[in-house]
């Protein structure tokens, strides 16, 4: 016996196999509404692996950073002590306490004293390219940040008072034989 329930009629009636009534699998996988739904899950399987690679890289810049910040506090203590006892003049002692210090810092997040300008800035005027091999062992600032600072100088033009007077300085401490000025 047939049960018709609206334009629906119920297989179990029939007696027939859940089989015999699907559309085979070979024309029906690639219906557009299939291919659609297998376009977005693809999208969000890419999207899912893109987020989790992004997520991986962060822990280990993470991990990484913890690891590098408890060797380098740990070491600093030691070599902090060691540059106060080592003969070094207080000049190298000054550049090497500013490297360590550099090390910890961003690139882009460096902040130069004026003693660390000054040095870079005549280990450039020795040479770009000393100044170049350098800055690529140590953490120097840039030629830009040189120039912008020497921009800052205010340099005018004649004679300066200070030039004038630490001269006159000089020539005081001369003997009367090394005072002899030839044009």
């Amino acid at each position: 016996m047939q049960e018709a329930t609206g334009s629906r009629v119920e297989a179990t009636a029939l007696n027939v196999s859940d089989q015999a009534v699907q559309t085979c699998s070979r024309l029906s996988a690639s219906t557009p509404r299939k291919q659609n739904l297998r376009k977005k899950l693809h999208a969000v399987r890419e999207k899912a692996r893109r987020r989790l690679k992004i997520v991986n890289r962060v822990q280990c810049r993470i991990m990484s950073k913890k690891l590098r910040k408890d060797n380098l506090c740990c070491d600093f203590k030691n070599i902090d002590s060691l540059i106060a006892a080592s003969r070094l003049n207080p000049e190298s002692k000054k550049f090497i306490r500013t490297q360590l210090q550099m090390a910890q810092v961003a690139p882009k997040g460096r902040r130069y004293s004026d003693d660390a300008k000054l040095f870079a800035l005549s280990v450039f005027h020795q040479g770009p390219k000393a100044y170049r091999l350098l800055s690529s062992v140590f953490s120097l600032p840039s030629k830009s940040t040189l120039c912008l600072w020497m921009q800052s100088f205010k340099i005018s033009a004649g004679f300066s008072d200070d030039l004038i007077n630490a001269t006159a300085c000089r020539v005081k401490a001369l003997s009367d034989r090394d005072r002899v000025y030839v044009c």
